[in-house]
């Protein structure tokens, strides 16, 4: 599961599917947020996890995929 926040806009609903390159928000400064900026989180097993371990090299998320493990 991913969590985004501080979101200015939402084009998409909690729950729903997307697919790479779709626009799911626009991003903002709310709460306590100096400045926009997106804040992006990916829960494993209802966990925090971090985000690095799921990207590919390309810099896209894998979402089908396991985690790669981080280099050392």
């Amino acid at each position: 599961m991913t969590l985004y926040g501080h979101n200015q806009s939402l084009y998409r609903e909690v729950g729903e599917w997307v697919d790479a390159g779709q626009v799911i928000a626009a991003a903002g400064s709310t709460g306590d947020a100096p400045q926009a900026g997106v804040y992006f989180e990916i829960r494993h097993n209802g966990e925090p996890d971090d985000p690095l371990r799921w990207c590919v090299p390309s810099g896209r998320a894998s979402i089908t995929g396991a985690p790669r493990k981080p280099k050392r």
